[in-house]
Parts: C-alpha cells; sequence; structure tokens
C-alpha cells in the first residue's frame, strides 16, 4: 500500500470544544437515564419512540485531528492505538458525566468522523478509527447523552482541509464525491442499529459553488443512507454561516427525517480583527430580527426544526460576548431551536468555549516525541482536563441556565 507522508506536526491540529465543571453532588448517586430508543422528526419537532419531544441541548466536543494512517510511514495498529488514547485522554468518561450534570443531552463530535483519516484507500476503511467513534457512542449513550456524528476533512471547504490537500475540491472531483458518498452509506449500515446516534450531520460547513452542487450532493447521500438505515435523523447544513449563506441548503428534499443546521458566530464577519474587545456583538433585538428573516427567507423551516451547531464568543469579549451568548441561548429556546454550544474545550487560537487549555503540550515536544505516534505521560496530563484548563465561571452559569429551560 502506497502512503503519503505529511508532517507529524499535522497530527495534532486539536480546537475548540465545550463542557461542564464538576460532578454536582445532587445526581451523584442516581443513575442517568438512557436515551429512549431512536430520535426522529415529526414536523418540526424532534420526538423519541414513545411521542415525547425533545429539545437537544449540548456541546461540540472537538475539533480533534485525529492521526491518519495516510500521514505517516506507520501500521494501522500503531496509529489505532494513537488515537484511542488521545480519544480517552481528550474526552474522558469524567467529561461526558460532567455534560450531563450540567443538562446537556447531546454532544456533537465535531470531526471525530474525518473522511481523510478513515478511508485508508479509497473504498477502504480505518475500523480501528471506528471503534474509537463506536466507543465515544457507547460511553454517552451510557451516561444518557446522545452523539451527532459530524463529518470533516472532505474537501467540503478550503479553511478545514489545509493538511490534506483536499481543499475544496468535494465540489469538482467527482471521483473524491463519490467516495464520500459511499462513506456514509458504510457507516449508517454500521451505526443503524445504535439508538445513542441522535443523526448523521453529513458535512461541517460546506462551501459549495452553487445551489445545485449542494442539492445534488446532499440528495444522492440522503438516498444512500436510506438504503441501509431508516432509523437515524440526518443533518443538513446550509452553506456555511447565516448572514453569508446565499441558498441554505439549495432546495427541497423528499425526506421527512431531516434537521436543518445554521452556525452563528457574532464576530464572523469581521475575522480580521484581531482586538476581540473591538469587535460589537448584536443587541438582541438584531439577532430576532436575523432569527424573522431567516425564517422568512428559508422556506423550508416552515416545516421542518432547525439546529444551531455551533455558536459562541470569544472570552475577550468581556461581558458583550456574554450578553450575546445569554441572547442566543434565551431566543433559541423561546423558538424551539436545537443547539449545541462551541465548545467543551478550546486546545488553541483565541480563547473561546467553557474550558481553556493552560498551555499547549506540543510546544515543548521534542523532535523524538513528535516521532512516537503514542501519547506519553507529559501528554497525558495536559489532556486532562481537571489538570490542564481554567474555565469561565459565567459562561457555565449561562449554559446550566440555558439547559435548565427545557
Amino acid at each position: 500500500m502506497n502512503i503519503i507522508k505529511i508532517p507529524l506536526i499535522a497530527l495534532f491540529t486539536l480546537t475548540t470544544a465545550v463542557g461542564v465543571l464538576f460532578v454536582n453532588s445532587r445526581q451523584e448517586n442516581v443513575p442517568p437515564p438512557k436515551p429512549t430508543d431512536f430520535l426522529r422528526i415529526e414536523g418540526k419537532k424532534i420526538i423519541d419512540e414513545t411521542g415525547n419531544e425533545i429539545f437537544l441541548r449540548g456541546f461540540n466536543i472537538g475539533p480533534v485531528k485525529f492521526a491518519s494512517y495516510k500521514d505517516r510511514d506507520n501500521s494501522l495498529e500503531k496509529i489505532d492505538a494513537f488515537n484511542d488514547a488521545m480519544l480517552k485522554n481528550y474526552i474522558s468518561e469524567w467529561d461526558i458525566k460532567n455534560m450531563k450534570d450540567m443538562g446537556a443531552n447531546v454532544l456533537r463530535a465535531h470531526s471525530y468522523l474525518r473522511f481523510y483519516t478513515l478511508e485508508t484507500e479509497p473504498y477502504q476503511y480505518d475500523e480501528g478509527y471506528i471503534k474509537t467513534l463506536d466507543d465515544l457512542i457507547d460511553m454517552a449513550y451510557a451516561q444518557g447523552i446522545y452523539v451527532i456524528i459530524t463529518m470533516t476533512g472532505a474537501g467540503q471547504n478550503t479553511h478545514q482541509n489545509t493538511t490534506n490537500q483536499l481543499g475544496n475540491s468535494l465540489w469538482t472531483n467527482k471521483d473524491l464525491r463519490k467516495r464520500v458518498i459511499a462513506a456514509w452509506r458504510y457507516l449508517a449500515e454500521h451505526f443503524a442499529n445504535h439508538p445513542g446516534v441522535a443523526g448523521y450531520d453529513i458535512l461541517n460547513e460546506p462551501r459549495p459553488g452553487s445551489k445545485e452542487a449542494l442539492h445534488s450532493f446532499y440528495e444522492e447521500v440522503v438516498k444512500a443512507i436510506r438504503q441501509v438505515d431508516r432509523n437515524h435523523i440526518i443533518v443538513l447544513s446550509a452553506h456555511y454561516f447565516h448572514g453569508q449563506s446565499a441558498f441554505s441548503c439549495g432546495g427541497e428534499f423528499d425526506d421527512d427525517n431531516i434537521l436543518l443546521q445554521i452556525h452563528q458566530y457574532g464576530e464572523a464577519p469581521r475575522r480580521d480583527i484581531e482586538n476581540a474587545a473591538s469587535v460589537a456583538y448584536p443587541h438582541k433585538s438584531l439577532l430576532k430580527q436575523g432569527l424573522q428573516k431567516l425564517y422568512r427567507s428559508w422556506h423550508a423551516l416552515q416545516r421542518r426544526p432547525l439546529f444551531v451547531g455551533e455558536f459562541s464568543a470569544v472570552w475577550d469579549s468581556g461581558e458583550d460576548g456574554l450578553r450575546w451568548t445569554e441572547d442566543m441561548i434565551e431566543l433559541m429556546n423561546q423558538r424551539g431551536i436545537h443547539w449545541t454550544y462551541f465548545s467543551y474545550k478550546n486546545i488553541f487560537g483565541k480563547e473561546r468555549g467553557l474550558y481553556i487549555a493552560k498551555e499547549w503540550w506540543q510546544k515543548d515536544m521534542t523532535d523524538e516525541q513528535k516521532a512516537n505516534l503514542h501519547l506519553g505521560k507529559q501528554q497525558k496530563r495536559l489532556l486532562s482536563t481537571r489538570e490542564n484548563y481554567k474555565v469561565n465561571p459565567a459562561i457555565k452559569k449561562i449554559l446550566e441556565d440555558g439547559f435548565e429551560s427545557r
């Protein structure tokens, strides 16, 4: 098998993901309920198999850059061992219990499904990598938390495919398109009978060249999944961020079990500004107007539920960002919009999310350490939430209140 070698530093690109604090004593001895079988869409509602309406509210966990067989001349066994250790030390059972204690009932596994990592050769997949995802879903399901599986690294945009040479090629590369669709069929068949999976989030932040390209791709994916799985919700993301989307999901779909998704960041239109404190986050009246405009312009929302898969403000925005976050959650809860905050942990970059890493372990690694695809004691310590992360108590309080108002 031919192997494409890419510098190991690409293996360690981890980002933001949201979470919770210490396990609350009031639930210490009460076993959490498991999800009630499969979720499904009924009109504009999400319900469980007993007919109870479910409001999905929780966290993103990720992005995490797992190692790929194509990244380095190494065995799949060693790659899989690295990825398994990465998962267990980045998001542990303690973290899942933490989320549940805050009141979350869903986690969006951002980049835990990375096409570039999943596919070892065209139409061949790393089963050890899928086992790592299985373990995450089982761990969450045991605590009563659903998982939304999100696809990244598939050439769906430029900004998230810089290390795998795919760029934004999904929309023009017919071979890549077929392989991504085939991968979803394979995954849907694998997870078809797992009730802990809330749904399949087909592409993270797609940037197609036309509405026809987006719509036709989604149609093919939905068709491929439904050949093997009629149980799970399919999540379709609008073209990039709300406010920058010219054509939503491109059109209508002949499937009732579909959840529509947008992302929303208050500073997104001004990402070139380095000083986060200078970014003016919209006030509630403007947010409300924007939401009303979205519902008027996106006709599918008249009969389908909406999911805000990512939203958050940077810490440096201070009270302005906190107010925006609180307003966002209040409006989403009032409209029955499902949401996952971005994110549980932030490993590098702007301070955004609930937990922020105090230091980044890769900076202190020697070349010899970087050459080893396993987590040593130092890396394990630094990936541990309790030992290496600080929490924003104001954000924690806003999130807890938002979960409680379900």
